[in-house]
């Protein structure tokens, strides 16, 4: 035998659902903005480090890295 799940159960579970999924969301992009940051201060500071020229990294993906 199924338990019938109310019209109220079924918006309770969507909702949360849906509150998870945007906080994971929002921890995600900030998590990846503070990575990119210290990549380019890393770049600023060691790779390059040429007085008085500056860098600016404008893409980074881990995916494809040998």
């Amino acid at each position: 035998m199924r338990r019938e799940v109310s019209k109220q159960q079924q918006l309770t579970r969507l909702g949360i659902a849906f509150v998870v999924f945007l906080l994971s969301s929002i921890y995600y992009y900030h998590r990846d903005e503070a990575q990119a940051e210290s990549i380019n201060a890393m770049f600023n500071d060691t790779v390059f480090g040429i007085p008085n020229v500056s860098t600016k990294l404008n893409f980074y993906s881990d995916e494809f890295l040998f």
